[in-house]
């Protein structure tokens, strides 16, 4: 996974956000207002994060991803 921390998040865009405690996780942008969004699991087990509640903040945008697989 390529992340780039300058790159500006959009609605649907998969973020890397870190929450105050210092975990990271992958999450889909999904903004509230222009300061306020919410960072969805896209798995449902998991439960959303929000940059109002949990002090989550984007720390990065995803970019590319790479799938590499061992032939044989």
């Amino acid at each position: 996974v390529l992340c780039d921390p300058a790159e500006a998040p959009r609605a649907g865009d998969i973020v890397l956000v870190r929450l105050p405690s210092n975990e990271h996780f992958l999450r889909v942008f999904r903004p509230r207002t222009a300061y306020i969004f919410d960072a969805v699991a896209l798995n449902a087990n998991y439960q959303a994060l929000s940059s109002q509640d949990d002090g989550a903040v984007v720390v990065a945008v995803m970019v590319e991803h790479r799938r590499y697989r061992r032939s044989g």
